[in-house]
């Protein structure tokens, strides 16, 4: 099996752009229009508007698309991602004011998550 993207919903793609392109160093690649029909079939919701590709150095795709929509609280908890030097992302998205909250674990590494602007998680490997 090979995973071909993952999805989110990001209210304003300034949102989005900050997050992933700002912190992470994803490239926008692609931006595509959605018109209510097509939201509606797909998100079963007719709120999202746009859609937009970026993609990761290592050639992983992630789908944001961006709107008017109401879409229901988080059912998904986290994205775990894994960056080559996490203390230095920890670190960079604290100075831009992201939530970062840092596990402590005893005899192993501890578990960094940093929440984007709409409190979606992602935890953070060195990898």
């Amino acid at each position: 099996m090979n995973i071909v993207h993952y999805a989110l919903y990001i209210k304003k793609q300034e949102y989005a752009d900050r997050f992933f392109t700002g912190l992470l160093g994803l490239e926008s690649q692609a931006e595509f229009a959605m018109d209510e029909a097509f939201s509606e079939k797909v998100f079963n919701e007719k709120g999202i508007r746009k859609g937009i590709i970026y993609k990761a150095s290592d050639g992983q795709v992630l789908e944001v698309f961006t709107g008017d929509a109401e879409i229901s609280p988080h059912i998904v908890n986290h994205v775990c991602l894994t960056v080559k030097d996490r203390e230095a992302l920890a670190e960079k998205a604290h100075k831009m004011g992201f939530d970062v909250n840092r596990i402590k674990r005893e005899s192993k590494p501890d578990i960094i998550f940093i929440k984007d602007d709409l409190g979606n998680g992602y935890e953070i490997k060195e990898g």
